[in-house]
């Protein structure tokens, strides 16, 4: 790596391009929860047909899988869709489309469920609302999802926080703007005419890694890799890695939460 490229960052604030093979290390979203939504979609109709919105590498896809659905993978940034596909492989039932919320390609009345994960804040919010209602079939339902650190009950993970603030206080944080939506997701979903009856469901869940699957998530960080140069990313990589070192196995705490709504008719 000669000295300019050292100096400058990776990628752009917002562009997954550069982190996308490092995904597969990241956590699922919590399994109860998902469940919990599932068997409240379904116990209307059978053979829900799902559409995952931003799947990025399939999270979200296997998980679905898993509990025996099929349907398509939307998603538009090339390098997490070459990795979606490639880690979804060996799952059969779902078909990867390279576009995006606001135009996913799908026909009118496609689907029975749509799942935007950890991506609602990117989009413009009413053309993908729109486009949303227009895809979805008669009492279909689309869940709007995240799944953040929980930080206030995670005493390591705030202090990896504490870290980077104090060695890089004025970055944009991604998670920033996430925090600052989700008490609106509900208004928006019920103002926008396209949707009614919202449901709110959270739940916890802990994720056990080593070190270095650990190192793995946090180079994941796009919104960190996006505005400082790669030899400071390694710095501050290494800061974590000294802090972290005490411990064997690291036990992090996340919160996923969700909100549910059905398209108006």
């Amino acid at each position: 790596m000669d000295r300019s490229s050292a100096d400058t960052p990776e990628s752009a604030f917002g562009d997954f391009t550069f982190v996308s093979q490092s995904y597969k290390y990241r956590p699922y979203y919590s399994k109860r929860l998902l469940s919990a939504i599932a068997a409240y979609i379904s116990r209307k109709r059978n053979g829900i047909v799902v559409a995952d919105v931003g799947a990025g590498t399939g999270k979200l896809v296997e998980m679905f899988a898993e509990l025996g659905f099929s349907g398509y993978a939307i998603e538009p940034n090339e390098g997490m869709f070459t990795e979606g596909i490639r880690q979804c492989s060996s799952l059969t039932g779902f078909e990867w489309i390279k576009s995006s919320a606001e135009e996913t390609g799908l026909p009118n009345n496609s689907v029975d469920w749509i799942s935007m994960g950890s991506m609602f804040h990117w989009t413009n919010k009413e053309a993908s609302l729109a486009e949303c209602r227009r895809i979805l079939r008669p009492g279909g339902h689309l869940s709007i999802l995240y799944d953040l650190t929980d930080i206030d009950r995670d005493p390591l993970q705030q202090q990896v926080e504490d870290l980077i603030r104090g060695m890089e206080p004025n970055l944009k944080r991604a998670r920033t703007p996430i925090v600052e939506l989700m008490p609106h997701i509900e208004s928006i979903l019920e103002s926008s005419g396209h949707f009614m009856d919202c449901i709110y469901v959270e739940a916890s869940h802990a994720e056990l890694c080593d070190k270095t699957r650990y190192l793995a998530i946090w180079d994941t960080a796009h919104d960190i890799k996006g505005q400082i140069s790669r030899s400071r990313w390694q710095e501050l990589r290494s800061a974590i890695s000294d802090l972290i070192s005490p411990h064997d196995q690291i036990r992090s705490l996340y919160r996923t939460s969700a909100w549910t709504a059905e398209v108006v008719q």
